[in-house]
């Protein structure tokens, strides 16, 4: 069993502790509530955090710690595609938590978000 799929049921486990319960949503309804240019607070599979915030124009700015990152984004339809500068692209399926998303990359959780 991968180190990376452990962090990610570590995670997903973390996440979903609170009993907060998980739905998939359709790339139109969440990049709208996703992209309206307000950071959210980003946690990785890895436990490491930082802040993300995704603008209706489809560019993404990321942060964590002294490191920022600059992007876009493009959907087409149920998954979410993320560019960021020195990185491969990353496509993701949303799916809604009572205080935010997760982002799943085919059976791993790649990220989650939240509001501050």
């Amino acid at each position: 069993m991968s180190t990376r799929f452990i962090a990610s049921c570590v995670l997903a486990c973390a996440v979903l502790a609170g009993g907060a319960s998980v739905s998939p949503a359709f790339a139109s309804e969440s990049v709208t509530e996703i992209a309206d240019g307000q950071p959210w607070q980003v946690t990785m599979f890895n436990g490491r955090r930082g802040e993300m915030t995704f603008n209706p124009d489809g560019t993404l700015k990321m942060r964590r710690g002294v490191m920022n990152m600059r992007g876009n984004w493009t959907s087409d339809g149920e998954q979410v595609c993320l560019n960021m500068a020195n990185m491969p692209r990353r496509c993701v399926i949303f799916e809604k938590t009572a205080d935010g998303y997760i982002a799943v990359n085919g059976e791993n959780m790649a990220f989650a978000i939240r509001r501050p």
